[in-house]
């Protein structure tokens, strides 16, 4: 991964994770923990992002694969404006 997309992507889990953070008096929220990245898997994905969710009280942990940094660059976009 360059630089640039490193930045990015940083700055928009921050945003993310500051957009979503758990509230007083709330039960649900969601939480990137983490970025990885590997090389290609077998259904294409070259990172992944972690995250801690809760939803109705339930805590669990998902990952959600990229096939590509533009792929990830573009999902975190949408999800921080």
């Amino acid at each position: 991964m360059n630089t640039e997309n490193f930045v990015k992507i940083a700055q928009l889990i921050k945003t993310f994770n500051e957009q979503n953070e758990k509230k007083p008096g709330h039960k649900t929220y969601v939480h990137i923990d983490s970025m990885d990245e590997f090389q290609k898997k077998e259904n294409g994905a070259v990172c992944a992002l972690n995250f801690s969710e809760c939803g109705f009280g339930n805590e669990r942990k998902s990952t959600l694969e990229f096939s590509s940094e533009e792929q990830l660059l573009t999902y975190l976009t949408i999800h921080t404006k």
